[in-house]
């Protein structure tokens, strides 16, 4: 009969050292979900950060785009003025070499933008897989957490009615 209470009390400490392990992996789970909402979080201000990166590219475009119509309102004036013809190529050969300097700087930070924007997209997915999968972990420990208090008081109940 000791022996049997003996090997009793073995097994409900196990189960109790048990327990307390799954409630510090538990713990270490919440505080992973908390690490990845904030990472989360972080890319979302990211995004925010592209989206206003991108205006800024826009605008930059409709600059560009003012400056094409002044362009084209210069050559109708040097149709009728011929003796201001060389004065005005210059001066288009000179807004023409800007025009070209920031849509190449466009192009590198529209290409930028992409890229950031794919990667971000990417790693937001990663985590919400890692979120789902720590949260199915969880769940999963808390059955096993409730599983085994049960079958304490399960084993408490047949104790003290035996």
């Amino acid at each position: 009969m000791d022996e049997m209470l003996k090997a009793i009390l073995n097994a409900i400490k196990t189960v109790q050292e048990e327990v307390t392990g799954m409630k510090a992996e538990i713990s270490g789970m919440k505080t992973e979900i908390v690490g990845i909402k904030t990472e989360i979080a972080g890319m979302k201000t990211e995004i925010t950060d592209m989206k206003a990166d991108i205006a800024g590219v826009k605008a930059q475009v409709s600059s560009l785009e003012a400056e094409v119509y002044g362009i084209k309102l210069e050559i109708n004036h040097m149709k009728n003025d011929i003796n201001d013809l060389r004065s005005a190529v210059k001066r288009i050969e000179e807004r023409q070499h800007r025009m070209e300097a920031k849509q190449d700087i466009i192009y590198e930070q529209t290409a930028r933008l992409t890229e950031n924007h794919e990667e971000t997209r990417k790693r937001i997915s990663e985590l919400e897989h890692d979120n789902y999968y720590t949260m199915a972990m969880i769940s999963r420990h808390e059955a096993r957490f409730i599983a085994m208090r049960n079958k304490e008081k399960y084993e408490e109940l047949n104790n003290k009615g035996a």
